[in-house]
Protein backbone atom coordinates (compact mmCIF):
# COMPACT_ATOMS: atom_id res chain seq x y z
CA UNK A 1 0.00 0.00 0.00
CA UNK A 2 2.56 2.10 0.54
CA UNK A 3 3.97 1.70 -2.69
CA UNK A 4 0.24 2.74 -3.90
CA UNK A 5 0.30 5.90 -2.16
CA UNK A 6 3.55 7.32 -3.12
CA UNK A 7 2.47 6.45 -6.74
CA UNK A 8 -0.56 8.26 -6.00
CA UNK A 9 1.76 11.29 -4.58
CA UNK A 10 4.08 11.37 -7.25
CA UNK A 11 0.60 11.41 -10.07
CA UNK A 12 -0.44 14.46 -8.00
CA UNK A 13 3.29 15.97 -8.07
CA UNK A 14 2.54 15.44 -12.08
CA UNK A 15 -0.17 17.76 -12.26
CA UNK A 16 1.45 20.56 -10.07
CA UNK A 17 4.58 20.21 -12.31
CA UNK A 18 1.97 21.05 -15.15
CA UNK A 19 0.91 23.72 -13.74
CA UNK A 20 3.29 25.45 -11.93
CA UNK A 21 6.68 23.72 -13.39
CA UNK A 22 8.97 24.54 -16.22
CA UNK A 23 8.10 22.93 -19.10
CA UNK A 24 10.24 19.60 -18.76
CA UNK A 25 9.86 19.20 -15.22
CA UNK A 26 6.67 17.06 -15.77
CA UNK A 27 8.56 14.32 -17.52
CA UNK A 28 10.86 12.99 -14.51
CA UNK A 29 7.87 12.73 -12.41
CA UNK A 30 5.68 10.98 -14.69
CA UNK A 31 8.27 8.45 -15.09
CA UNK A 32 8.47 8.27 -11.56
CA UNK A 33 4.75 7.20 -11.17
CA UNK A 34 5.05 4.50 -13.47
CA UNK A 35 7.81 2.81 -12.31
CA UNK A 36 6.83 3.20 -8.67
CA UNK A 37 3.41 1.33 -10.30
CA UNK A 38 5.22 -1.16 -11.96
CA UNK A 39 7.43 -2.09 -9.01
CA UNK A 40 4.23 -2.05 -6.87
CA UNK A 41 2.43 -4.58 -9.70
CA UNK A 42 5.55 -6.68 -9.15
CA UNK A 43 5.34 -6.81 -5.67
CA UNK A 44 1.65 -7.49 -5.25
CA UNK A 45 2.33 -10.20 -8.08
CA UNK A 46 2.16 -14.06 -6.76
CA UNK A 47 5.63 -15.21 -7.11
CA UNK A 48 4.21 -17.58 -10.12
CA UNK A 49 3.24 -14.67 -12.39
CA UNK A 50 6.58 -13.12 -11.38
CA UNK A 51 8.03 -15.04 -14.69
CA UNK A 52 5.07 -13.57 -16.68
CA UNK A 53 6.60 -9.86 -16.08
CA UNK A 54 9.26 -10.43 -18.93
CA UNK A 55 6.31 -10.68 -21.64
CA UNK A 56 4.29 -7.97 -19.65
CA UNK A 57 7.37 -5.90 -20.17
CA UNK A 58 7.98 -6.30 -23.40
CA UNK A 59 3.95 -5.88 -24.34
CA UNK A 60 4.54 -2.56 -22.59
CA UNK A 61 7.24 -1.26 -24.34
CA UNK A 62 5.57 -2.67 -27.72
CA UNK A 63 2.44 -0.47 -27.11
CA UNK A 64 4.18 2.52 -25.87
CA UNK A 65 6.11 2.24 -29.41
CA UNK A 66 3.28 1.83 -31.25
CA UNK A 67 1.08 4.56 -29.81
CA UNK A 68 4.16 7.12 -30.34
CA UNK A 69 4.91 6.13 -33.78
CA UNK A 70 0.88 6.70 -34.29
CA UNK A 71 1.25 10.13 -32.47
CA UNK A 72 4.17 10.79 -35.36
CA UNK A 73 1.54 9.54 -37.77
CA UNK A 74 -0.78 11.92 -36.85
CA UNK A 75 0.86 15.18 -36.97
CA UNK A 76 1.66 14.43 -40.91
CA UNK A 77 -2.29 13.41 -41.60
CA UNK A 78 -3.51 16.53 -39.68
CA UNK A 79 -0.79 19.03 -40.91
CA UNK A 80 -1.81 20.97 -43.89
CA UNK A 81 1.34 21.26 -45.29
CA UNK A 82 5.02 19.08 -44.99
CA UNK A 83 6.27 22.30 -43.49
CA UNK A 84 3.80 22.82 -40.77
CA UNK A 85 4.39 18.96 -39.85
CA UNK A 86 8.39 19.54 -39.43
CA UNK A 87 7.28 23.10 -37.49
CA UNK A 88 5.03 20.94 -34.80
CA UNK A 89 8.20 18.32 -34.90
CA UNK A 90 10.72 21.00 -34.32
CA UNK A 91 8.09 22.77 -31.07
CA UNK A 92 8.31 19.27 -29.41
CA UNK A 93 12.08 18.56 -29.42
CA UNK A 94 12.33 21.76 -27.45
CA UNK A 95 10.37 20.30 -25.15
CA UNK A 96 7.89 23.71 -24.34
CA UNK A 97 4.60 23.35 -24.06
CA UNK A 98 1.50 25.14 -23.46
CA UNK A 99 -0.48 25.13 -20.67
CA UNK A 100 -3.72 26.37 -21.70
CA UNK A 101 -5.82 23.36 -21.65
CA UNK A 102 -4.70 22.50 -18.08
CA UNK A 103 -7.70 24.49 -15.94
CA UNK A 104 -8.49 23.73 -12.79
CA UNK A 105 -11.65 21.29 -13.73
CA UNK A 106 -9.21 19.46 -16.05
CA UNK A 107 -6.91 19.18 -13.12
CA UNK A 108 -9.32 18.10 -11.25
CA UNK A 109 -10.57 15.01 -12.95
CA UNK A 110 -6.76 14.17 -13.80
CA UNK A 111 -6.31 13.82 -10.06
CA UNK A 112 -9.67 11.92 -9.17
CA UNK A 113 -8.63 9.66 -12.04
CA UNK A 114 -5.45 8.70 -10.20
CA UNK A 115 -7.25 8.48 -6.80
CA UNK A 116 -9.73 6.07 -8.70
CA UNK A 117 -6.66 3.70 -9.61
CA UNK A 118 -6.05 3.50 -5.81
CA UNK A 119 -9.35 2.26 -4.46
CA UNK A 120 -10.41 -1.16 -4.97
CA UNK A 121 -13.37 -2.93 -6.55
CA UNK A 122 -15.04 -2.80 -3.88
CA UNK A 123 -15.26 1.07 -3.21
CA UNK A 124 -16.86 1.14 -6.68
CA UNK A 125 -19.28 -1.40 -6.30
CA UNK A 126 -20.35 0.49 -2.59
CA UNK A 127 -20.51 3.84 -4.71
CA UNK A 128 -22.88 1.96 -7.43
CA UNK A 129 -25.35 0.66 -4.31
CA UNK A 130 -25.32 3.76 -2.51
CA UNK A 131 -26.37 5.31 -5.82
CA UNK A 132 -29.17 3.02 -7.03
CA UNK A 133 -30.78 3.68 -3.19
CA UNK A 134 -30.53 7.41 -3.44
CA UNK A 135 -34.23 8.90 -4.39
CA UNK A 136 -34.55 10.32 -7.83
CA UNK A 137 -34.57 13.25 -7.42
CA UNK A 138 -31.13 12.96 -5.55
CA UNK A 139 -29.60 10.62 -8.63
CA UNK A 140 -31.26 13.36 -11.18
CA UNK A 141 -28.97 16.36 -9.56
CA UNK A 142 -25.92 13.53 -9.25
CA UNK A 143 -26.07 13.09 -13.12
CA UNK A 144 -26.69 16.42 -13.50
CA UNK A 145 -23.59 17.49 -11.74
CA UNK A 146 -21.52 14.93 -13.57
CA UNK A 147 -23.28 16.53 -16.99
CA UNK A 148 -21.87 19.76 -16.21
CA UNK A 149 -18.51 18.74 -15.21
CA UNK A 150 -18.26 16.79 -18.57
CA UNK A 151 -19.54 19.53 -20.43
CA UNK A 152 -16.72 21.55 -18.91
CA UNK A 153 -13.70 18.96 -19.87
CA UNK A 154 -14.83 19.37 -23.34
CA UNK A 155 -13.34 20.99 -25.89
CA UNK A 156 -14.21 24.36 -26.87
CA UNK A 157 -14.75 23.82 -30.45
CA UNK A 158 -15.92 20.43 -32.35
CA UNK A 159 -13.18 19.21 -34.24
CA UNK A 160 -14.65 17.57 -37.27
CA UNK A 161 -14.03 13.80 -38.00
CA UNK A 162 -10.06 13.66 -39.56
CA UNK A 163 -11.15 11.53 -42.37
CA UNK A 164 -13.93 14.42 -43.74
CA UNK A 165 -11.11 16.15 -44.82
CA UNK A 166 -10.27 14.14 -48.03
Amino acid sequence: EALRLAMCASAIGVVVALVYGESWTWLPVVALTWALAGIADVVEAPRASRALTHGRVRRAIAAVLVFHYVCLAWIFFRAPTFDDALAVLRQLALLETDHANVVPVVTLAVVVGFACHYFPDGTFRWLRVRFTTLPSAAQGAVLAGCALVLRELAHPTIVPFIYFQF
